[in-house]
């Protein structure tokens, strides 16, 4: 009788067991394993993106030109006449996207170096001194970075032009009010 109780016993402890921590979960088929079929894992799950702290603002370019653009794929009017040297584009407050003034400079500039080609071009990128220095300086690169690939999409040649961000180093104004500060929210071009 001791025996039939310690029987009904276990039996009992393994039904609680089995009700107390429920079903086995599926374990993910291993690829490659014997047996098992090589499905796919399901995909975890995707985090939520996370806020920024300000938004990005991108021109959408259409892809930068070949090495050499073809006569079809140079958007430049060669008409109109060559301005006699590269001119620097003004940019807003924390931003690095092309106004149109800036647009206009720019085909002139485009038209420079069409009519100039062996002249290469460096496109400096400069803040005004608000903001921190690591922030200015990758804010000088989308500037200069987005004025080199509107030359390029209006047929310059990408090896011709190099770009380099000096931030709020090397002022061209240092005075502290906002036209002195516009100044400074430049693109400038140097002729290599």
């Amino acid at each position: 009788m001791e025996r039939g109780f310690t029987y009904i016993a276990g039996i009992l402890i393994l039904f609680s067991s089995l009700v107390l921590t429920g079903c086995p979960k599926k374990v993910a088929p291993v690829e490659g394993s014997a047996g098992i079929s090589k499905e796919k894992p399901a995909e975890p799950p995707r985090e939520a993106p996370r806020p920024e702290t300000a938004p990005i603002q991108e021109e959408k370019l259409p892809p930068l030109a070949r090495e050499e653009p073809s006569e079809e794929e140079t958007r430049i009017a060669p008409k109109e006449e060559a301005p006699a040297s590269l001119e620097d584009v003004f940019f807003e407050f924390d931003q690095w996207l092309i106004r149109p003034e800036a647009r206009k400079i720019l085909e002139q500039d485009a038209r420079y170096l069409a009519a100039n080609p062996q002249v290469k071009v460096q496109i400096e990128g400069y803040c005004d001194e608000r903001g921190t220095t690591e922030y200015n300086l990758a804010l000088g690169e989308r500037r200069a970075k987005s004025a080199m690939n509107f030359l390029v999409n209006l047929g310059v040649s990408p090896s011709r032009i190099s770009t380099i961000s000096y931030g709020e180093e090397k002022p061209f104004c240092e005075e502290k009010n906002e036209a002195c500060f516009q100044k400074n929210r430049r693109a400038h071009f140097v002729r290599k």
